[in-house]
């Protein structure tokens, strides 16, 4: 084959792909956070419905702990879901603080209750107070899972370079959504069944989470 025959079937090559091109949308942070914080929203309101909202629940909205707990489960389902989106599109990076602060944040809140322990928690019943909190540790893992799921639907739609650490972020975004249901419903209030019934397990399951997501994630590339 000469070089000329060579170059026009190079030619013809080239041709051919360029007429299956098709336009590509430019993918919007803030569109793609919103739509993933919508979908999540519409599981939490469907879990919600589905699970009740606690008798005593009400009263609690008149206490500051209450309030601040509430207010960080929502932040940090929020900023996960924020990092998460972000993470998807190449060439935007999440800085390292943010990568252990958040994961973190959950673990943090709950040592701050066992120490301070506002609800007049008993030290001496923490093997009760860990095998009380399993039901809630189930329920809360349940929760999270149709929105974990759709997180990762729409996820691998998208190109995450770092699989693991967007896969974490969807799973704490997921796992705090969940933990603001369960603390609606659930009919426990004191310091350390809060702590080690529902916020520590955030932080346990998003980890164990995070290795099945980068999975998933990865499965996804170089696929057409």
């Amino acid at each position: 084959m000469g070089q000329s025959e060579a170059n026009g079937l190079n030619d013809e090559f080239i041709d051919s792909l360029v007429e299956r091109l098709e336009p590509v949308r430019p993918v919007r942070l803030a569109t793609l956070c919103a739509c993933a914080l919508l979908l999540q929203t519409v599981f939490v309101a469907a879990a919600v419905a589905w699970v009740g909202v606690g008798s005593a629940v009400w009263a609690r909205f008149f206490q500051l702990p209450f309030l601040v707990c509430m207010s960080v489960l929502v932040a940090s389902a929020a900023a996960s879901a924020w990092l998460c989106a972000r993470q998807s599109i190449p060439g935007r990076y999440v800085g390292g603080f943010w990568k252990y602060f958040l994961p973190l944040l959950p673990l943090a809140l709950s040592a701050v209750l066992l120490i301070a322990a506002p609800w007049g928690a008993d030290t001496a019943q923490l093997t009760s107070y860990l095998s009380q909190g399993m039901p809630c540790t189930a329920m809360l893992a349940a929760i999270a899972l149709p929105a974990w799921l759709i997180s990762l639907a729409l996820l691998r739609t998208l190109a995450p370079l770092d699989t693991l650490s967007t896969g974490l972020f969807a799973s704490l975004s997921a796992l705090a959504q969940s933990a603001v249901v369960l603390q609606l419903a659930c009919s426990q209030g004191d310091a350390y069944h809060l702590a080690l019934g529902h916020y520590l397990p955030i932080t346990v399951l998003a980890l164990l989470a995070a290795g099945v997501s980068s999975a998933l994630l990865r499965g996804s590339k170089f696929k057409s």
